[in-house]
């Protein structure tokens, strides 16, 4: 029976390190190429404004860009997605004592991650709004996340956007978790 739950454990370890670590690239990304954003020239300045602040300059000043309630969640964004590669590296740690501790199957909890990555891919496509809400309401349960239509947030990172960000962050996932899966079983079959 411990041995089953260090294995979902590890499952969902795995699947946390790559939809982080993808997470924190995809930031990245858009910061270095702000069209994959908006091809709004007047945009893409507030763009980079906010993406530099999230992941690493936090004496930018947002209140120039965005109304007071706006910079508080770009305040509380950057808290989170700061935290990401800190979070990834105790999510490796904590694997390699399950696999030390339980002598977990890595390719069994490999396989499990990807079903994991399916579930993922199916909900954020067809209860994407639903999965949005909790998602937000998990993170920032103070409630500073919602805006009017007409707000500099919303017209930089509409709802389309963020459905096609999750969709991506969770294909490539899968993705990397097939290359991850494909990589264990080869080593474990050459052992």
């Amino acid at each position: 029976m411990k041995s089953k739950i260090a294995t979902l454990i590890s499952a969902v370890l795995i699947f946390l390190s790559a939809a982080l670590t993808i997470t924190y690239l995809l930031f990245w990304l858009s910061y270095l190429f702000p069209s994959l954003i908006t091809s709004d020239s007047k945009l893409q300045p507030s763009h980079l404004a906010i993406t530099r602040y999230i992941l690493w300059d936090s004496n930018s000043k947002l209140q120039t860009i965005l109304d007071s309630d706006q910079a508080k969640h770009i305040e509380d964004v950057g808290g989170v997605v700061q935290k990401i590669p800190l979070v990834t590296l105790f999510s490796v740690l904590a694997l390699v004592l399950l696999k030390k501790r339980f002598k977990v199957d890595l390719n069994r909890a490999a396989v499990k991650a990807l079903y994991i990555t399916i579930l993922f891919i199916i909900v954020s496509v067809f209860f994407f709004m639903p999965f949005f809400i909790k998602f937000h309401e998990l993170l920032f349960p103070q409630g500073n996340w919602q805006f009017p239509s007409d707000s500099v947030l919303i017209s930089l990172y509409p709802e389309k956007l963020w459905l096609t960000f999750t969709v991506i962050l969770f294909v490539l996932t899968l993705a990397v978790l097939l290359i991850t899966q494909t990589v264990i079983k080869r080593k474990v079959t050459n052992t």
